[in-house]
């Protein structure tokens, strides 16, 4: 019996098979590892089992559709052999379309967008990267390491997907979401942290070991077979990889497998880069469009009578005007004001809430002594969602937070009351401030921005990592600044934005007794600097006239099976 050879196009597209293969296996090992992290968050249930890994098989291979475009883009471009035409001048002429196509798609953006170079310059990337395929033929030596080398990137690209998705899972317990998009703007906090938290030249090696032992072991599926295939046979290939795609973009989004009340299950369906790349879609939300509204004359009549209260008086019976007059029992006074709001401090934490490691000692003995909140929740899952809430006292909104929305500037800030009565107002943080824009917003919302920066040069740093100087030294920045104020006879309102309890969780040697690097001795330490921040203010002059408000920006998680665990 002899073997039906196989189809010019088969041979051809084998490497696109190869390549979905190792994309299923790699994206199934990593929702396996993700269902056994997650524990008791998953109950051993079957169904839940099935709809992860069914639902998920199924976002696997439309995430593949678009992650293979590249590969497709090869196999169909790459010449099986040289025409009439000599090599360099197919490539000229080959060469001159790309960069025709190139102009027509940049104008197509400007005219339809006005879109700039700057945001309009991604849209090159294809081009340079169909531009040297018709330099060589497929058959060729250079055709088949060309092929290899850029499988073989493929394969660490993946296994390097896999491994950051472990670790963002291990920090968020959900796959990349918003924040796996902004992380991508402020690099250097973002690589910063990476390589301060973990072993990272270690794991890059081990990927890259596994990926040439995985390419290795399979490389024999990659070899060369293709002598007559045609571009036309070729471009069928990619006009039904083209519907393929329309059809998945238009039937599915990050939505559709969110049936279950077990957000874990739902998230665990998903895919992490097809995730990562609807959140950046969806980072800009129509308003409108995503949530359900009321008419502005029923909304306002809704909060006019949710603000009526024994000591306040509106001054105009305006429907749409919402000031108000609020009368006090006694003078105004014109004390000083100490926000600090805590890295990811959780009720969990304090012994009030039934903390047992007595984690924070000085806060706990702060909360016997002062006014104590105990019914108060997080505004947001991030630093930004909380500086939002304290400093303008917004809900959260869609899309970015306030303080990274473009034309944020002269809002209605906590600033502004304090600025209006003589007080001068300032957000003090110990890293650098451009970080997701609170510079540009506090800056320009009443406060004057202090970071970094303005720490002087000599002064003692007893530690910093990636985000910033360690608390003392921020609450040793922001006494300098008191001191400066006081001496003006000028009332001060600081808001202080800690960073120690951040990963990687590193503080000054002997401060605490827990190991460097665990969140729990972050939490200490983050109370120790505030123990010792009170004790040394105790000495100042301005003490006796001085309110502390000590408040979370948010929780250290706020993971949970529902989509808004409210006991996070």
């Amino acid at each position: 019996m002899f073997s039906r050879p196989a189809s010019p196009l088969a041979t051809r597209f084998r490497p696109l098979i190869w390549l979905g293969v190792c994309f299923i296996a790699i994206s199934f090992v990593t929702r396996l590892i993700l269902l056994l992290m997650t524990g008791s968050g998953v109950p051993a249930n079957p169904l839940y089992w099935l709809y992860a890994f069914g639902v998920g098989l199924g976002y696997d291979l439309i995430t593949f559709i678009y992650f293979a475009w590249p590969m497709v883009l090869l196999l169909w471009l790459v010449p099986t052999r040289r025409g009439r035409m000599s090599g360099w001048k197919h490539w000229s002429l080959y060469a001159l379309t790309v960069v025709l196509l190139c102009a027509i798609c940049l104008g197509a953006l400007r005219l339809s967008f006005d879109a700039s170079w700057k945001t309009a310059w991604p849209a090159v990337i294809p081009f340079l990267f169909v531009l040297p395929l018709t330099a060589f033929t497929y058959t060729s030596r250079v055709g088949q390491w060309v092929l290899y080398i850029f499988c073989l990137l493929l394969l660490f690209g993946l296994l390097f997907v896999g491994a950051s998705e472990l670790t963002f899972w291990n920090e968020f317990s959900t796959r990349f979401n918003f924040i796996a998009v902004d992380y991508l703007v402020y690099t250097r906090e973002v690589i910063g942290n990476i390589e301060e938290s973990y072993p990272i030249a270690r794991w890059i090696t081990m990927l890259a070991v596994a990926a040439i032992i995985i390419f290795v072991a399979t490389r024999r599926r990659l070899r060369t077979r293709d002598d007559t295939s045609r571009f036309g046979q070729r471009s069928i290939v990619v006009v039904v990889w083209l519907g393929l795609t329309v059809v998945s973009a238009m039937a599915v989004n990050s939505e559709t497998k969110n049936r279950l009340q077990n957000v874990y299950v739902n998230s665990l369906a998903g895919n992490g880069i097809y995730e990562f790349f609807a959140a950046f879609r969806n980072s800009k939300l129509n308003f409108h469009r995503f949530y359900r509204t009321l008419p502005d004359s029923e909304a306002y009549a809704i909060v006019r009578k949710m603000l009526q209260t024994p000591d306040a008086t509106f001054v105009s019976n305006d429907p749409h005007d919402l000031t108000r007059i609020i009368r006090n029992a006694g003078p105004e006074k014109h004390l000083n004001v100490v926000l600090i709001s805590v890295e990811s401090l959780s009720g969990k934490y304090l012994a009030a809430f039934g903390d047992k490691k007595d984690l924070t000692p000085n806060l706990n003995k702060l909360a016997d002594q002062s006014l104590f909140f105990e019914h108060m929740y997080a505004n947001g899952t991030r630093t930004v969602r909380g500086l939002e809430a304290l400093s303008l006292s917004v809900p959260p909104t869609p899309g970015d937070s306030l303080i990274k929305q473009k034309h944020n500037e002269g809002l209605f800030s906590l600033a502004d009351i304090f600025n209006q009565r003589g007080y001068v107002s300032e957000f003090v943080y110990g890293g650098y401030g451009y970080f997701d824009n609170m510079n540009y917003f506090f800056g320009h919302n009443g406060y004057k921005d202090i970071d970094r920066r303005d720490i002087p040069t000599g002064a003692t740093i007893h530690s910093e990592n990636v985000w910033g100087v360690a608390d003392e030294d921020l609450f040793t920045l922001a006494m300098q600044q008191m001191d400066t104020i006081h001496g003006e006879n000028k009332p001060f309102f600081l808001h202080i934005m800690t960073t120690s309890n951040h990963r990687p969780y590193s503080w000054p040697k002997d401060r605490v007794d827990l190991p460097q690097g665990s969140r729990d001795g972050a939490v200490k330490y983050t109370d120790w600097a505030i123990g010792d921040f009170i004790k040394r203010m105790r000495a100042k002059p301005y003490f006796k006239d001085t309110v502390f408000v000590i408040t979370a920006d948010h929780c250290a998680s706020s993971a949970g099976r529902t989509r808004i665990p409210v006991n996070q």
